[in-house]
């Protein structure tokens, strides 16, 4: 690799402290404290976020617990080559960089990490630098035990990013286009496995890559902070989906049982699934389209403000309602079912009225007799 290559990762990492509820001194304190346990990590810094400015913690397993939405964490971290192919699950080039500087950025949305290699690396792209990091991170708090107390690591995915961001001093003619920023220009280059996004800097204006991702960083994190929301929301809305399909295929199972159970299911207990599902895939198909509208609103908003929009077609791509087919589907299913369900209730009935006539109409004539 170039030696004046800088790679940078980007993934969403967080350190959760479930107790702390709006306490972001105690949040901090007990993100420090860990941190500084990890024998490999250095020089931690934190920026306690605003006092009681922290995310509302929500119902679904795929969040965080209530994090900061400002302020950020960052750490310089040493792996050596022997602990990252452990990690890594395979051998690793004699030139792999150990040392890495981890950034954690809080904002409005969810956190976004940054992970730059420090020196160079051989071997390893910048999405594989993240993963080393990540799992050693994992390893780490695990082999501190109790010591960890209740601090917890945890990722939301893509963590890493489906890109890799390679930093490129370049002369000022060798720059391209309006980049926004100045001194920094762009370009994605398409590949096999994820794309190159190369960045190159006006090395008369930056001293180095990590000067110039110093510079670049915080024209982007708006924009990654925004497309993780995306992600956690269209993970909530794959949830519903597959609860939804859950309770179709538990429908499907009891208008498919044979016997007096299933009978009986489907007498007492097929109605009010039928009826709530049927009530739940309406809701939340509502539910999702207002979500994807607010979504929108977002996103223009922040790109009519971004100077960098390197990541607009992401974003863009994570805001379809890729389940409303799904949702419809399982609806249809549960109306398709109901009308069998209401001819063995109207057959029944059928029997009940003749039984309870016949009956009737014997005493009758008992009475008559």
């Amino acid at each position: 690799m170039p030696v004046n290559r800088t790679e940078l990762g980007v993934g969403c990492f967080h350190f959760e402290v479930p107790t702390a509820g709006l306490d972001t001194e105690k949040w901090a304190r007990e993100v420090r404290r860990v941190l500084e346990a990890v024998p490999s990590v250095r020089a931690v810094e934190i920026e306690e976020p605003i006092p009681g400015l922290m995310g509302e913690e929500e119902d679904e397993e795929i969040y965080f617990s209530p994090h900061p939405q400002s302020g950020h964490v960052s750490f310089g971290l040493t792996i050596p080559r022997r602990m990252q192919e452990e990690v890594w699950a395979g051998s690793l080039p004699a030139g792999v960089s150990e040392d890495f500087a981890v950034s954690i950025f809080y904002g409005d949305y969810f956190p976004v990490t940054f992970i730059t290699f420090l020196g160079q690396s051989d071997g390893v792209d910048a999405s594989g630098g993240v993963v080393i990091v990540r799992e050693f991170l994992r390893r780490e708090l695990r082999r501190l035990g109790a010591e960890v107390g209740e601090v917890g690591f945890v990722v939301l995915g893509p963590s890493p990013f489906h890109a890799n961001f390679t930093f490129l001093p370049s002369s000022p003619e060798e720059l391209e286009g309006d980049p926004g920023i100045p001194g920094i220009s762009y370009a994605k280059k398409p590949q096999l496995g994820y794309p190159d996004v190369l960045i190159r800097y006006d090395s008369t204006r930056y001293s180095s890559g990590e000067d110039a991702i110093s510079a670049f960083v915080p024209h982007v994190i708006h924009q990654l902070s925004y497309f993780y929301q995306l992600i956690r929301l269209r993970n909530r809305r794959m949830f519903h989906a597959v609860a939804i399909r859950n309770r179709v295929t538990e429908l499907v199972h009891i208008h498919q049982a044979s016997g007096l159970k299933g009978w009986w299911w489907r007498m007492f207990q097929a109605g009010r699934l039928t009826r709530e599902l049927i009530l739940t895939a309406v809701g939340l198909s509502f539910r999702h389209r207002e979500e994807i509208r607010r979504s929108r609103e977002s996103f223009e908003h922040i790109f009519e403000a971004a100077k960098l929009p390197m990541f607009r077609t992401w974003l863009e791509s994570e805001m379809t309602d890729a389940y409303r087919d799904e949702l419809n589907n399982c609806r249809e299913v549960a109306e398709l079912l109901e009308p069998r369900r209401l001819r063995e209730v109207n057959a029944l009935l059928v029997l009940v009225v003749a039984a309870v006539s016949a009956v009737l109409g014997a005493f009758a004539s008992h009475l008559l007799g």
